[in-house]
């Protein structure tokens, strides 16, 4: 398992054009080269974030690489020019004009009449970062972002402008919605939009598009049947080790939210640690058994059974054909991994069977599906890892400050927290607010611990947005995300700063 690390290389001060295509060059130089133990690379407006196996590479080398590597790259220059028709019917459109003083007619003349420049792709996939907003329109974004806002939005925030591809959380300002659907895996192109293009918006009528599908990685008929799922639990997907080198593109890593809880469930089996398996949320779903075939389970906040028998957790057993298996609540902790010999048989994009269903990556898995192995693998039961830690009510999460907000992480680590909402994409905490704020939109790191205006901390997970505008006060070190993974309300946190 690699131990990833990340640093930032700012470009520029303010956004800018000039800057930004250099910085996407020596972004576009670094991924040309292949270097062994860079997991992502993920330009923004401002900056570039390096991702990095801090067993294979050092900070230092790669700084000293990058600053040579700037001194001969290929400038990105161009691009195509782009013209989107937009329904302007966004429900922030009258909070716009209210707030620069203007009509609703009038902002989206100044919106129209601008054309906007595409300095990189993130939050989610195919999400164009664009600007520059007229500064007569240009307005901050809700200090508490929205739990969901509609595919096909097309937004500003501050003198940022974006169309987001599928429905996400959002704290950007809703104009209206794209007529064209600028995201969809299962076409040829699946990225309507690159850094470099221009983009003009027109008015328009008529009905906001449907999502594009998603693309399925499991197989319609699996070579070697071994599980049918009788009944889903809240959530079921299928990951793995996660899909790297792809942040450019504003998908996310997905894989194995609880690292530690899911590698342990393959190695029990003696499948490679990064193998595709099954994670479950909360509660568990049912399980039919079509042939003999052993097992593991790993994790936390349920128990498994089966045919009505409890199992021993963090252990490998068998099921006979035929054998029902099920899980209960037990209520610490959130995340569990069932493995299956010989790994479960998926297809890969980008190099990973993982699921992003904001990415419209493969689907959760639903009532009737069949779980395949990869290969036949005959593997006796009864290992076991045990005793494992158990999960304390109060969870001590080591964490990195931010350098240029050392105020706000040393403040971050002088309360506990409660727990809010809790799921793949990251942790709402609960508390005394904190002087959090907005920044221009840069890469989000794994376990970065974002303020927002609202003052309410939120810890970045593995379906976070790839690119984001809060203020981070801290990031986690890797050695804590299990725990991260396993937060849910009822729980608290408290962060503890890590000197290395």
């Amino acid at each position: 398992m690699s131990k990833l690390s990340g640093f930032y290389l700012k470009f520029s001060e303010v956004i800018d054009v000039a800057a930004n295509e250099r910085l996407q060059g020596v972004a576009r130089a670094l991924l040309a080269q292949n270097i062994q133990g860079i997991s992502d690379v993920v330009p923004s407006y401002t900056k570039l974030y390096i991702e990095y196996d801090r067993e294979k590479l050092s900070e230092v080398s790669l700084r000293k690489h990058l600053k040579d590597l700037a001194k001969n790259f290929v400038e990105l220059k161009g691009g195509q020019t782009h013209h989107i028709p937009v329904h302007y019917d966004g429900e922030d459109l009258a909070r716009v004009a209210e707030h620069h003083a203007l009509s609703i007619a009038e902002v989206i003349k100044l919106h129209c009449d601008n054309q906007y420049h595409v300095f990189a792709l993130g939050f989610t996939a195919g999400f164009p970062f664009m600007g520059l907003c007229p500064e007569a329109i240009a307005t901050p974004r809700h200090a508490t972002p929205r739990l969901q806002v509609p595919a096909h939005s097309v937004a500003i925030a501050n003198r940022q402008a974006g169309i987001y591809p599928s429905q996400s959380p959002g704290g950007w300002n809703l104009l209206g919605h794209s007529l064209v659907n600028i995201y969809d895996p299962t076409r040829e192109k699946s990225f309507l939009l690159e850094a470099g293009d221009k983009v003009h918006f027109y008015p328009a009528q008529g009905d906001t598009p449907p999502e594009s599908n998603p693309l399925k990685l499991l197989p319609s008929v699996s070579q070697y049947p071994a599980l049918r799922l009788l009944k889903k639990g809240l959530l079921d997907i299928v990951v793995d080790g996660g899909r790297f080198l792809a942040g450019r593109y504003g998908l996310v890593r997905s894989g194995f939210l609880d690292i530690q809880s899911a590698s342990l469930a393959n190695r029990l089996l003696g499948n490679p640690w990064d193998s595709p398996l099954i994670e479950m949320h909360y509660q568990g779903p049912k399980f039919e058994a079509l042939k003999d075939v052993t097992v593991a389970f790993s994790g936390y906040g349920m128990k498994p059974f089966v045919n009505g028998q409890e199992t021993p957790a963090f252990s490998s057993f068998s099921l006979k054909c035929g054998d029902r298996l099920t899980f209960k609540p037990m209520g610490k902790g959130k995340t569990a991994y069932l493995a299956l010999a010989g790994g479960i048989e998926s297809a890969r994009f980008m190099g990973s069977a993982s699921t992003d269903l904001k990415g419209k990556l493969g689907l959760a898995l639903a009532e009737g599906d069949m779980l395949g192995q990869a290969w036949p693998k005959i593997v006796l039961a009864g290992r076991s890892f045990q005793p494992y830690h158990l999960l304390s009510r109060v969870q001590i999460l080591r964490v990195e400050a931010n350098p240029e907000r050392l105020d706000l992480a040393k403040a971050l680590c002088q309360q506990s927290f409660d727990i809010g909402e809790a799921d793949r994409m990251g942790v709402r905490l609960q508390g005394e607010p904190l002087a959090g704020g907005e920044t221009i939109s840069e890469a989000t790191m794994l376990g970065a611990v974002q303020v927002p205006p609202s003052g309410l901390p939120l810890i970045l997970l593995h379906d976070r947005g790839t690119l984001g505008g809060y203020q981070r006060a801290a990031t986690l070190i890797p050695e804590d995300l299990p725990k991260a993974a396993q937060l849910h309300p009822g729980m608290k946190v408290k962060f503890k700063l890590y000197k290395t």
